[in-house]
């Protein structure tokens, strides 16, 4: 029985101190310049922005909470931490003696989300700074597992597979690799196909916006397409 979907007050001060801080994101009015090395566009943007344009949708982001909350994950690997509110559900979900390790490549980014994090009280944090092309793979050199993976950054193709293939590598039977934006294009759609077709993967959740994958071999086989 899947059980993650459960409400709880707990939850509920929780979600409501986190929308907090994305209320204030999205009043901010101060300029950031923005390093992006998937698109390798960089320029100065505003935060409120920044926070409109590219912040996960608290509806999604509580799903997320539900899910790693009921996992108990040791390691959780975010990629693409923006402005730092999915990575604090991650964060609260996981608990005090869990990792989040989240990658992203612009420290500018990265300063407001610590900020985020300081006002929240996370403090089972590590960011992990600079390209995630080159520090995706050093950080699993030394994780030899990854329990919980959250893939939001560089929405093309190829990378998105790379990123796939090498956290899966560290998956075990009850790790969940959840994927943002899989219907975003035609290069994200492929993607997303391709991943439905890895070996490692039994069984698929659709979201449209958000895919979950599932490595456990005890699943039915099966590609859900889940109404959200």
């Amino acid at each position: 029985m899947v059980r993650f979907l459960i409400y709880d007050d707990n939850s509920y001060y929780c979600f409501s101190q986190i929308e907090r801080e994305r209320r204030r994101l999205l009043s901010a009015s101060n300029q950031l310049y923005i390093t992006d090395f998937g698109s390798g566009v960089s320029g100065s943007r505003r935060v409120c922005d920044a926070a409109s344009s590219s912040l996960m949708p608290a509806r999604d982001a509580q799903m997320l909470f539900r899910i790693v909350n009921h996992l108990h994950p040791q390691i959780v690997v975010e990629l693409g931490t923006s402005l730092g509110i999915t990575t604090s559900y991650l964060s609260v979900a996981a608990g005090s003696k869990s990792m989040v390790y989240t990658f992203e490549g612009s420290r500018s980014l990265l300063a407001e989300a610590e900020t985020v994090w300081r006002n929240l009280h996370c403090g089972n944090i590590t960011p992990q700074e600079g390209n995630i092309d080159v520090t995706l793979e050093q950080f699993l050199r030394l994780h030899p597992r990854v329990d919980f993976a959250l893939i939001d950054a560089n929405h093309r193709y190829e990378p998105t597979l790379r990123y796939f293939d090498l956290l899966s590598e560290r998956s075990c039977r009850s790790s969940i690799i959840a994927m943002d934006d899989i219907h975003y294009s035609v290069e994200m759609g492929k993607a997303w196909e391709q991943v439905k077709r890895h070996p490692r993967v039994v069984a698929t959740m659709d979201f449209y916006g958000m895919g979950l994958v599932f490595f456990d071999r005890r699943f039915l086989p099966k590609h859900y397409i889940m109404r959200y």
